[in-house]
């Protein structure tokens, strides 16, 4: 293999990882991704080979196909449209991590949740009784 990378994934046949690549890129759940990987026999024997038969896992998929994906021009994009700067892309993050159905904050960027404040009380509200 030509591949310098020495990950689980990146120790599988090559046909395999091609395959892996257009499952995420059609938006694939990492859940179905990890079941269908696991249970293909080329990479249980690639697992056992050289990996004491530990299976794959989400993480991995995440680190391997999906964290690249924040380098994209069009991500760098959809951050400038949410006001740039950290926010912006936390904001693009958030979007992309919906897209790829990976689990929030999957990409190593604050979740989305942190940018949320509880409202403000109304005057209403504010009013003893």
């Amino acid at each position: 293999m030509s591949n310098t990378r020495n990950g689980k994934i990146a120790r599988l046949p090559k046909h395999i990882r091609d395959g892996l690549g257009r499952r995420i890129e059609n938006g694939e759940p990492g859940k179905d991704l990890v079941e269908w990987l696991n249970g293909l026999p080329a990479v249980q024997d690639a697992l056992k080979q050289y990996l004491a038969g530990h299976p794959v896992t989400e993480q991995q998929l995440i680190e391997r196909h999906c964290a690249p994906l924040l380098a994209q021009p069009q991500v760098a994009a959809m951050a400038e449209l949410f006001g740039g700067g950290e926010m912006g892309e936390d904001i693009a993050a958030y979007i992309l991590e919906l897209q790829k159905g990976l689990p929030q904050g999957a990409l190593g960027r604050k979740p989305i949740t942190a940018y949320c404040h509880p409202p403000s009380p109304s005057p209403d509200q504010t009013k003893s009784g």
